[in-house]
Order: C-alpha cells, then structure tokens, then sequence
C-alpha cells in the first residue's frame, strides 16, 4: 500500500487550490485556503488522529456576501486513492459572524497517510467567476495506536505545520488553533522566572522563610487555577530551573508545589514547563505529578554557544536528559504520571547560524538515543526571529523560512512517517538450534507501520544473504515495533566480522541502517 507514498512530501503539498464562489455578485471570489495550517480552512481536530480514533474534519469559509445556500462535499481516500467515505454538507451561517462552516466526523482506520479533498459547490449551482478552483486537499496522517506524538511550538509561527501545541498565543487565536486540533495555553511565568524579576518580598524571606514560601506556593497556585479565557486549555509555563541549590531552584520548587495543587484540583488542564539547565531530583518529582510536557530548553544555536561558549552541542543534549529524566522514568508518562519530555530547540534565536542539514543531524542524534520520546519542542518567535544583535534582512527572511519548512519537515520524516533502524546490539548470533544463525532486530520508530524492507547480511566483507521482509510495524515499544529477521552461517572456525545493512525500505526514513558484530566461531 506503500507506493502511493514513496513520495510523502510532495503528497503533502497537494494541499492549497483556491476555491471561488459567488451569490450576489458577479466578482465575488471566496478562497478555500489550506496553505498555513494555522489560519486553514480545512483542517482536522486532532491534528494527528491515531487509529481508531475520531477525527472532526471542519471546512470554515468566508461568506459575507452569499446569501444562497452553500454545500461542501467531503471526500477520504486511503494513501492508493481508493475513496473510503464521502459527505456533502451544508455550510451553516456562524452568529456574529461571516463564516460559513460544516464538520464531519470519520473514524481512523489503519495507520498511513489519508487524503482529505473538499469541494466547495460540487454541483455548480451557484454562479462563479472561476468554476475551475474549487478544491482544496490536505494530507491526513493516521498514526499506530501506541505512537501518540507531541510536537510543541513557543509561539504560533507562520508555516507551522505539523503542531499538537502552542504555549504563547494572543487571546483571539485560543479558538482558532482549538478548533484546528492544536492545544493552546496562556503564556505565565514560573518560579526561576519570578526569582529572576526580583519581584518578591526578600525582608519577609530572610525573617520567616517558612511563611515565605507558604505564600509564595499559594501565589503560584492562585496563578494556576485562575479563570482563562475561552479557547485556552491551560498554561505554557516559562520557566523553571536553577543551578544546584541557587536561588532561582529554589522558587522554582516553590512554584512546582503549587503547580501540583493546581493539577489535583484542575486535572483537565493541560500544563507544559518550560525548564531551563539539567533536571535534578529537587524538581523531578514535581514534574511527575504536575506536568503534562516537560520541555527541556537546547538552545544550540543560540543562547548556549552566545552564553555559555559551547563547543559540543550534542553533549549538552545529552546532560539535559542524562541521568535524571531516564533514571526517574520521565522519558513517557509512565505508571501513574501523565508528563512527557521533550526536548527543546531554538529556531529563531540566530538562523543565521542555522543549516538544514545539521538540524537533521540534531534530530537523527536525537532519535537514536531516546528513541521513546514522543515527540519533539521547537523554540520559535513566531513571525519574528533574532537576538544577540541579529538584523532581519530579506535573505534572512528567506533562511528563517527555509529553518521553519525543515522543522516541519523533519517532524514529518523522523517521527510521523516509518521510521526504521538497526539499533546497537541489535545483531547478534544464535547458536541454540546447532547451526549458527545470524538475527537481526530491525525496529520501527516511526509513527506508522513500514512497507516492505530488505536486510543483506555480510560476513567478512562478503554477502551471506538478502532477507526482505514484508512490513516492520509501529508500536509503542520494542515488544511491538520489531521484526527479527534470520540468516543462517555456514562458516569456518575463528574470528568474523558480521554486519546486516538495511538495503531497501518502501516509504520509510532510514535512521541507521547498519549493524557490526565481531564474533569467533567455534
């Protein structure tokens, strides 16, 4: 079923033909756009539905002057081009309002890639100045039922495609990205953040500091609980975090506390914490009982080479996450927590200093050594983008774009399409039957199952054999989102390298594709 989407990213931009329609005029010109997701007018809540679930496909359209009834066919069809379900609705007028909108409800069916095709005016009945460009798709991923994936945003950031979340948006936008499937919080503050602003009583600190952070825990509480505006699902905290026993972790402890009580009290409130430096066990319980998306800042283009000097960005990844999110469990929310980590990077500190192939080499690193995290953090200002006494210029403009249409689309490749790899130690020897074999675990950890894959094996430089394999599926750990695929040896005694390389895979990204073991046979 793969073939139709060995080439994923140009079925993605199927997505953006005007639709035009008139009443009451003869140069009225409606356009059905689906170009940004954010601001679209075809979209899916959710964004990424996983199989089973059901997915509210919407049609919005503006109508300020049609004053006959308007309809809309709705058309799904799998990754091959069969149609599998078909609607025509009518565009209902909106209160206090120029829009035009219909839902449909549709159940996922198996994990792949759906097309969404709406026809505005199917029949031609009403009169048009183009009759040709009525008709807008949009590509509808379905993901493994155990691959669930968060992809969180800063700001709300044109070109924003593929976004479960957005934690700082102005109040008129809350509704909008709801009803396109994206969760958005109300921007607030944290405990480092309020440390940082000098904004507290430091007489009643140093006099009673027990009372002090009683009422500093009620204030952040207080904060927490407050009433929103309609639209909004919680809060983007910004930010937590400290140096060993400072100051600014302390307050963040404080106001972690109160984001507890918050939790307890509004469980249907969606909280994701900004976190800046390593997590220690001063605050790592608290993420686990309070937060739904820890997001862990890696400024790596920015801030840490601006302010820290760095040098090795991949070893500061690794000391945000090594060794207190895996040794506390807060890879996934796991057991009875619901929090999910993930990692953050900047896209509009200096994309100056940005390029597209190492932001790929970032993700790759990424996917390979926390292959269970669901998801991924990008760091955005939005239309805006520059510090440290960056400039916009119109070739910046034009690299800030190119950064933001890679983040996209390496959400896409590594993390929604398959995405199939030969793990260490994933190649080993059996010899429980007499006859060595050669096993090779090919995992899956992408969002959807594979097509087919083929593994050679080798020995010593040679091909033993080609093994293909008809699908690797997706699934929510290594006991459901592998297959072991065998080569049996027939070799002399002594010393051998051994590799398996993965040769082939149907509409798959590739993460590593190959495996060395040096073993003696005796």
């Amino acid at each position: 079923m793969y073939k139709a989407i060995k080439n994923t990213l140009l079925f993605l931009l199927l997505a953006t033909m005007s639709c035009a329609v008139a009443g009451g005029s003869d140069t009225l010109d409606l356009t059905l756009a689906t170009d940004d997701y954010v601001n679209a007018d075809l979209f899916t809540n959710p964004v990424l539905p996983r199989e089973g679930e059901q997915v509210r496909i919407g049609v919005r359209l503006t109508a300020a002057d049609v004053t006959d009834p308007l309809t809309v066919l709705l058309q799904i069809e799998d990754s091959q081009g069969q149609v599998l379900d078909t609607a025509q609705l009518e565009l209902q007028a909106e209160e206090n309002s120029q829009d035009r909108v219909a839902f449909y409800t549709w159940t996922a069916g198996a994990n792949g890639f759906y097309q969404v095709t709406a026809t505005v005016d199917p029949d031609n009945a009403i009169a048009e100045t183009n009759e040709d460009n009525n008709i807008a798709t949009l590509t509808l991923p379905v993901l493994d039922e155990g691959r669930e994936l968060h992809f969180v945003w800063y700001r709300e950031t044109p070109g924003m495609r593929w976004a479960t979340c957005v934690t700082s948006l102005a109040d008129e936008q809350a509704p909008v990205l709801l009803e396109r499937g994206i969760t958005p919080l109300k921007w607030t503050w944290g405990g480092m953040s309020q440390c940082a602003s000098g904004y507290y009583d430091r007489e009643l600190m140093e006099s009673d500091p027990e009372r002090f952070a009683a009422e500093l825990e009620d204030y952040f509480y207080e904060m927490y609980t407050a009433e929103q505006s309609d639209g909004y699902s919680g809060f983007g905290i910004d930010e937590m975090g400290g140096y060993p026993g400072s100051l600014k972790e302390e307050f963040s402890a404080i106001s972690l506390r109160g984001l507890v009580r918050a939790q307890q009290e509004m469980p249907e409130r969606v909280f994701a914490v900004w976190h800046g430096g390593g997590v220690r066990n001063e605050v790592a319980q608290y993420y686990r009982q309070a937060a739904d998306f820890l997001l862990l800042e890696c400024y790596i283009w920015g801030a840490m080479p601006e302010c820290l000097d760095t040098q090795q960005i991949y070893r500061m990844i690794d000391s945000r996450m090594e060794p207190y999110i895996r040794a506390t469990d807060l890879i996934t929310s796991a057991y009875s927590s619901h929090c999910n980590t993930l990692l953050a990077f900047d896209l509009s500190e200096r994309p100056d200093y940005m390029e597209p192939g190492e932001m790929e080499q970032v993700i790759r690193y990424v996917r390979r050594n926390w292959p269970e995290m669901r998801g991924l953090c990008w760091y955005s200002l939005g239309a805006g983008y520059g510090r440290w006494g960056l400039d916009p210029t119109p070739e910046l403009d034009v690299k800030y774009a190119t950064i933001v249409a890679t983040a996209n689309d390496l959400l896409l490749r590594y993390y929604i399409m398959p995405c199939v790899t030969l793990e260490e130690e994933s190649l080993w020897i059996d010899h429980s039957e007499g006859q060595p074999r050669l096993w090779a675990a090919v995992s899956n950890i992408g969002g959807m199952d594979s097509g087919s894959i083929t593994v050679g094996f080798y020995c010593d430089g040679e091909e033993l054999a080609q093994q293909q394999v008809v699908s690797v599926p997706a699934g929510a750990n290594r006991n459901r989102n592998r297959v072991m695929v065998p080569c049996s040896v027939q070799l002399p005694q002594g010393n051998h390298e051994f590799e398996a390389r993965i040769l082939s895979a149907d509409a798959a990204t590739v993460l590593d594709s190959r495996a060395t073991i040096a073993r003696l046979i005796p």
